[in-house]
């Protein structure tokens, strides 16, 4: 975020490749700060495995539901390490699908979280899913194909 990856570049609604700065505007944990153009750069991370989990909310009400989505998430002052987003579901359903840091925040959380705000504008919430292993499942699917192999 803070070297611009995520904002428009291009046309003011795409992002289209980064054009790097002579001199990196934040100084890289390794490496020099000035960027070659014949090399270039490179960026090597890694980041806890978040899950997703979606939050049924019965209403098509868009604004609404971005404004719950918002105050949902850590940048709108919510939960820590929340992010989510609002997803058209149907006809009668909008989702608040979350990706949530397991080791910070729980599912119940968030759905307690989602059934509080909503109920404050009169929304109803069912009971939200997981749209993907736990990290415990999908450890346990490594170590089985890792096993298995000879």
């Amino acid at each position: 975020r803070e070297l611009g990856y995520f904002q428009p570049n291009y046309m003011g609604i795409q992002w289209m490749g980064q054009v790097l700065p002579d001199i990196l505007p934040v100084k890289p944990d390794e490496g020099p700060d000035h960027v070659s153009r014949e090399r270039g750069a490179i960026m090597i991370g890694a980041a806890p495995l978040p899950l997703n989990y979606n939050v049924p909310v019965l209403s098509k009400d868009i604004p609404t539901i971005r404004r719950i989505t918002r105050r949902v998430t850590g940048r709108g002052g919510g939960l820590p390490t929340v992010q989510a987003l609002a997803l058209s579901h149907g006809d009668d359903c909008t989702e608040i699908a979350c990706f949530l840091d397991p080791d910070h925040v729980s599912a119940d959380q968030v759905q307690q979280q989602v059934e509080q705000i909503a109920a404050e504008q009169g929304l109803e919430v069912e009971k939200g899913y997981f749209t993907d292993f736990s990290k415990d499942a999908m450890l346990e699917k490594y170590f089985k194909i890792v096993l298995s192999v000879d």
